[in-house]
């Protein structure tokens, strides 16, 4: 390690500049330790609130790494209790004996057993081993093997920096997965952050990253992403929440997100289709509920007629850091739907402003946890004055669907009637819904779609559900609008005009005619549930 003049004396904190030369060996050492006590005598003063908190931590513990692998930069630690004798090297004799051992090893003999550490299964492990047994700092060992491994061409097969980060993410994960308490996981990290001689939020980073790539394989032909995905779309409730899915609803207080939600907590939990929606799979429900009292709850899901034995299950004390308690609870309980209400009071303790990308990262967890388990999440979340999500756009994009919800009349508060708009959707047309509450109840109606002019669209509604609900008797049959028509009892005319709006809403499925394209057949779709 090379260190380079330029001494600065009675260094600020925290300096950034000075930092980077200090990890980056351009410093003094005597740098480096004015930088160390710096930071030492900062965090002595117990600065918990100050906002630059963790990045003073985060630097002192890479600098005090950095520093414990320069033979005497820092005053030596205490040796292990009755294990005196063999870190005891303050005679003239002792020392001359641990040089004349490291003497005795040929250069030849080194780099074999650093060759062998590296390439071995553990190479951590070995080097670390190999390190304490010729009394050198484990960084030196390490750029050895680095430098060893590339001269003798053995740099990509045996790849040290790749094996370091594989195994570190590794450990991220798990800890993210299976500790339960945010301190201690916090605790832990740290300590993975030092050993790793890296910031916390370098590593934060490298672990969001990696989630990103974590799903990257071979490309499918199309046979295979057939096979491998389906064909036909599932979902939880048609035409609203897909399968596997993460729903983002927001609103201004007080205009019924909770309760919309609770709707639907109802309809599923039930196996009760709402209207003509249906609920194409009844199952239990996991509410995280900590945006409002309990007393609030109950009694709204009473008013609400939602019964004691239905298979819902709550809790008031998640917080979006409890990573790991949620994939226990849903691997344990196999909910159908998980509602969190809402994202900003379960992130009440997060030390991340909403604004920050890092904000959306849970939701990527709540992904994962999503599609290996066939469940879908609400997150319940609160509009800006511009009557946008709140905080970063990040949340938007780790969302599969976006739902807005907002008074017709904003001047008027007693007016039930709401629009909730469809702002995003992987999977279907995004349309706007003229909705209205329903006092006595709690239950929600849909008028039907509003158009660009703030009008109600014109449906047939008897038609539309004599569609629908012909071919959901007939599931997986396909129809021709002609046969559908004469089957369903509905003039042809009319199902021409409701079934592309059916398809759009994501309430049937559409598949193309491969006849239509060579003149053999006259109808270009194939409709079916």
């Amino acid at each position: 390690m090379q260190y380079y003049s330029n001494s600065k004396s009675n260094p600020s904190v925290p300096d950034d500049e000075l930092f980077n030369r200090i990890r980056n060996s351009k410093a003094t050492i005597s740098e480096a330790l004015a930088y160390y006590e710096a930071l030492q005598t900062y965090l002595l003063k117990d600065p918990i609130g100050d906002p630059r908190y963790s990045l003073i931590v985060d630097q002192l513990t890479v600098v005090e790494t950095i520093l414990s692998g320069i033979e005497g930069a820092l005053p030596p630690k205490s040796p292990p209790p009755g294990r005196e004798a063999e870190f005891d090297v303050s005679s003239p004799e002792k020392r001359n004996s641990l040089e004349r051992t490291l003497r005795q090893k040929s250069l030849a003999e080194i780099e074999a057993e650093i060759i062998a550490a590296a390439t071995s299964d553990n190479p951590k492990l070995a080097l670390t081993k190999l390190a304490a047994e010729n009394n050198a700092a484990y960084s030196v060992i390490q750029e050895l093997a680095k430098t060893l491994l590339y001269d003798r061409g053995l740099g990509t097969r045996y790849d040290m920096d790749k094996a370091d980060y594989e195994q570190c993410i590794s450990k991220i994960r798990d800890l993210e997965l299976t500790i339960e308490d945010p301190g201690e996981k916090a605790w832990k990290f740290q300590s993975l952050a030092r050993d790793y001689r890296r910031s916390q939020k370098e590593l934060r980073e490298s672990y969001c990253k990696s989630l990103i790539a974590q799903h990257l394989t071979e490309p499918l032909t199309n046979q295979e992403f057939i096979d491998q995905h389906g064909s036909v779309r599932e979902w939880l409730v048609r035409g609203w929440i897909p399968k596997s899915s993460l729903v983002l609803l927001h609103a201004q207080g007080g205009i019924g997100k909770t309760l919309f939600v609770q709707h639907l907590i109802k309809h599923i939990a039930m196996g009760v289709d709402w209207s003509e929606y249906a609920i194409n799979k009844q199952g239990g429900v996991l509410y995280i509920q900590s945006d409002t009292s309990p007393l609030n709850t109950i009694e709204s899901l009473k008013q609400a007629g939602v019964t004691p034995d239905l298979p819902i299950r709550f809790h008031t004390d998640w917080q979006i850091d409890y990573t790991a308690a949620m994939y226990k609870w849903v691997n344990k309980y196999r909910p159908v739907l998980v509602v969190i209400d809402s994202l900003t009071s379960v992130s009440r303790y997060s030390t991340i402003s909403e604004n920050d990308i890092e904000y959306a990262r849970p939701l990527l967890y709540m992904g994962d946890i999503a599609r290996e388990f066939g469940c879908s999440f609400i997150f319940i979340h609160h509009s800006n004055s511009s009557n946008q999500a709140r905080g970063t756009k990040g949340l938007r994009n780790a969302v599969d669907e976006v739902w807005r919800l907002e008074p017709i009349d904003h001047k008027d508060p007693t007016n039930p009637e709401r629009l909730l708009a469809m702002e995003k959707s992987r999977s279907r047309m995004p349309m706007r819904y003229r909705m209205k509450l329903n006092d006595d109840d709690f239950s929600w109606e849909c008028l039907g779609q509003e158009n660009a002019a703030g009008e109600i669209e014109e449906q047939n509604t008897s038609a539309r559900w004599l569609i629908v609900n012909h071919l959901k008797k007939n599931s997986g049959v396909r129809f021709t609008a002609c046969d559908l028509a004469y089957a369903a009892n509905v003039p042809e005319a009319t199902v021409r005009r409701e079934l592309p709006g059916l398809y759009r809403e994501g309430l049937i499925n559409r598949e193309p005619n491969p006849n239509y394209r060579n003149g053999k057949a006259e109808a270009k779709h194939f409709y079916l549930y």
